[in-house]
Order: C-alpha cells, then sequence, then structure tokens
C-alpha cells in the first residue's frame, strides 16, 4: 500500500518560495549588486529554494527540506566563506532569511514525520 501524503507543508513553502524570491532580488533592492561575490550567492541560493520548494509543493516529500536547510546553512555562512562579511547589510539579510529558511523547513519536516509515524502506527494496529 503506497501512504499519500496530504498537503500539509504547502503554506511553509509558498513562505519558502517568498523569501527565496526576496533573496533574488534583495541585491539591488539593498544596493550591493556590484558585489558580485554577494550576489551571486544570494542570488543562486534563492533560486536553489525556489526549485526546491517547488519540487516540494509537487512531491510532498522529505528530501526537499533537507536540500532548503543545506542550503540556508550555505547561506547563512557565505559572507564569511566567500568573503562578503564586511557587507553587514548582505549579512543581516542572509543570516536573517537563512534562519527563517532553516525554521519552516525544520517545522515541515516535524509535521511530515509525525503524520508517516502515526500513518504507520495506524497500519500496523491494523
Amino acid at each position: 500500500m503506497k501512504f499519500q501524503m496530504k498537503n500539509i507543508e504547502g503554506w511553509q513553502d509558498f513562505l519558502e518560495l517568498g523569501v527565496a524570491s526576496w533573496l533574488v532580488i534583495s541585491p539591488f533592492v539593498l544596493g550591493f549588486f556590484e558585489n558580485v561575490n554577494a550576489t551571486l550567492s544570494v542570488m543562486f541560493a534563492g533560486c536553489f529554494v525556489i526549485l526546491f520548494s517547488v519540487l516540494g509543493l509537487a512531491t510532498h516529500k522529505p528530501w526537499d527540506e533537507w536540500l532548503n536547510i543545506i542550503v540556508a546553512a550555505f547561506l547563512i555562512t557565505s559572507p564569511w566563506l566567500i568573503g562578503f562579511a564586511t557587507l553587514n547589510i548582505v549579512v543581516a539579510n542572509v543570516v536573517v532569511s537563512g534562519v527563517i529558511l532553516i525554521l519552516l523547513a525544520a517545522y515541515t519536516l516535524k509535521v511530515e514525520y509525525r503524520e508517516i509515524q502515526e500513518a504507520t502506527d495506524q497500519l500496523h494496529s491494523h
């Protein structure tokens, strides 16, 4: 029997899409687009989160949330890894965005795994 997930993470994926969209446009809104390292890091991270969130809406599997956590961890550490830690507005932007993405993904994973456990318990009780 194939287990079918409910659409429980839809709102989180839409919020992730909002944060990711912000990341893509933030170099232009916040005015750091002339810093190529910062701009490419933020825009690529945003594009990856958009891709993973859209796939998450389509598949409802936990792997997309784990990928979002990896991208968010990169995003948070990118100012020091890539060398734009002196740009305070960019550091604040990526750290806040990354933390939001991790919180959303972690919440979604908690709910998904709880649903899987409940369905498994129901299967074993019958």
